[in-house]
């Protein structure tokens, strides 16, 4: 038993000791992490942003519709009281489709915000990724040759 224990112990994966040093990171490496890093920020941060900028596009549109809404209902509102009097039922009526005109232009102008957001920030986010990508494969180029 003695023997067998003394077979294992004189192994080199059951050593103690090391058996390979990792060099200490080159200057040229330092900087590679660095730009890792960096890039790993940025996208972190533009992350964030996309998210906050999509839920602010989404807020708008209820906000808008639910504002146009309003001028419509006074509008109908007004149309019932001026009933009997043609002139200003004319006015009214002009009145409520320019509201109905603008309710459709101002949740369409707010799609249109949303979805040019959404495409923007999500190019800028693959951007970044292509960064991060760039930057450790140089990481490792260097690290292979080296530097």
């Amino acid at each position: 038993m003695l023997q067998f224990c003394e077979a294992l112990e004189s192994r080199m994966f059951l050593s103690a000791t090391p058996v390979f040093h990792k060099a200490a990171p080159t200057p040229t490496q330092v900087a590679d992490l660095q730009a890792i890093a960096t890039a790993q920020m940025t996208l972190a941060d533009d992350r964030a942003a996309r998210l906050t900028t999509l839920a602010t596009d989404r807020a708008a549109i209820p906000a808008v519709r639910s504002a146009d809404q309003a001028a419509i209902s006074a509008d109908l509102g007004t149309i019932v009281e001026d009933r009997g009097n043609p002139s200003l039922e004319l006015a009214n009526e002009d009145q409520l489709r320019a509201d109905r005109a603008k309710l459709l232009l101002d949740v369409h102008t707010d799609t249109v915000t949303l979805n040019t957001d959404s495409i923007t920030t999500y190019r800028q986010i693959l951007t970044d990724i292509r960064a991060v990508t760039a930057a450790r494969l140089q990481y490792q180029r260097d690290v292979r040759l080296h530097l």
